[in-house]
């Protein structure tokens, strides 16, 4: 099997960051709109709406959003400590010489990996306590300060209060977002295009209308008309004229991460005007470019919009649902297929989601985007192919305005 590095080299992406400089905007935003930090862990739950497993790949960016401009710098200072300490003053060579070897390793946490999980981090803590001189000198003035019974106390009761409240917001958070809103009861695909070039949906769009299918189409208004190869007013109003669903895909050559909030509202008015003057209904789903979002980003989006449809590739995820939940209102996971992927339809993971949505009797999101490609013929045949084979093992075709629809009941 070829490596992971291959296979990018080989599809032409060698050179580019794999969504670094995307994960660190968005760590950077929460930063700066929580300054103190979100807990332990909280760059999961921040990245997760938009990648399967996302962390900080920075160290210091990890440390900073798990403990805030505060407490962050401190613990940063302190690893610096340890790791100037070992190099220049550590006494003990066998100390030192590990500290030197963890110290090269760490070097990966600079683009890659999470402290939290690494056990060569803290076997090496481990290894420094134990046996540093300048550690052990400190142990003894720790034990020193707790035998106050007093600070115990006061500790002990700091702690107690923290894991209340934690467990109480805990318990409330997934409470609400395990409510169940609908229940899927037969195998459907919800069948999505990221609209952008007008050569490519207007191909398909009649062999999709004699099979009876009207898929969505997540419009990017500020896209249209750009340059001839670009969606037209007149096409899109012919594809919702066809029973095509219309919905909101955002501004496709920026990021809303990089918005400010006001223009992120902006956005979301000037889109609903143009569908008011195209005689078309509002938008009540967004789905950002690519999936990038944030959680603040999607409290903004809630205000103007019911669900957010959600790119998360096609790695291994939850694709599959049987019920609907009301979390999944600010996270429905669709399997992402370009036209690269839809060559190569034999040898996709989508081949295990659609058996298993067939086995669950469950819901399955394809969100498709097709771009220019020496084969685009020859993908856009595969996606018919895979269609015809979805109708006839029984699957429902459906859009993600129909899903919407139904949460809305």
């Amino acid at each position: 099997r070829s490596s992971r590095n291959v296979e990018i080299f080989k599809d032409g992406d060698f050179f580019e960051d794999s969504a670094r400089i995307n994960i660190y905007k968005m760590i950077l935003g929460e930063l700066r709109r929580s300054p103190l930090g979100l807990g332990v862990l909280a760059d999961r739950p921040i990245l997760v709406s938009s990648y399967t497993w996302g962390y900080s790949h920075n160290i210091i960016l990890e440390i900073l959003i798990n403990f805030g401009l505060v407490f962050g710098p401190i613990v940063l200072v302190i690893l610096a400590y340890m790791v100037i300490y070992l190099i220049f003053f550590e006494k003990q060579a066998m100390v030192s010489e590990l500290g030197l070897f963890w110290i090269g390793i760490s070097s990966a946490f600079a683009i890659s990996f999470s402290f939290w999980l690494e056990n060569f981090f803290w076997g090496f803590l481990g290894v420094f306590i134990i046996f540093s001189t300048k550690a052990k000198d400190l142990e003894k003035k720790l034990y020193r300060l707790a035998d106050s019974n007093k600070l115990r106390k006061i500790l002990l009761s700091l702690l107690a209060l923290v894991l209340m409240f934690g467990l109480v917001n805990f318990y409330q958070y997934k409470a609400k977002a395990n409510r169940v809103l609908v229940t899927v009861e037969e195998p459907t695909i919800v069948l999505c295009f990221d609209g952008t070039y007008s050569i490519y949906e207007t191909e398909i769009e009649d062999k999709l209308t004699t099979r009876g299918i009207s898929p969505t189409l997540f419009l990017s208004y500020e896209n249209l008309e750009r340059t001839e190869r670009h969606l037209t007013k007149e096409q899109v109003k012919r594809l919702a004229d066809k029973g095509w669903d219309i919905q909101d895909g955002g501004y496709y050559r920026e990021n809303y991460i990089e918005f400010s909030p006001e223009k992120v509202k902006l956005s979301l008015v000037e889109f609903d005007k143009f569908m008011e003057e195209m005689g078309l209904e509002k938008p009540r789903v967004i789905a950002p470019p690519l999936g990038k979002t944030t959680r603040s980003l999607n409290k903004i989006f809630r205000e103007h919009r019911d669900l957010i449809q959600i790119m998360a590739g096609q790695e291994k995820s939850d694709f599959v649902y049987k019920e609907i939940k009301e979390g999944d209102r600010d996270f429905l996971n669709g399997f992402y297929l370009n036209t690269r992927a839809l060559l190569k339809l034999k040898d996709s993971p989508i081949k295990e989601e659609i058996s298993s949505a067939l086995n669950q009797e469950g819901l399955l999101v394809i969100r498709v985007e097709l771009k220019k490609h020496s084969k685009i013929e020859e993908a856009v045949d595969a996606l018919l192919d895979l269609i015809d084979e979805l109708e006839k093992q029984g699957f429902t075709i459906k859009s993600i305005g129909e899903i919407q629809a139904s949460l809305a009941k």
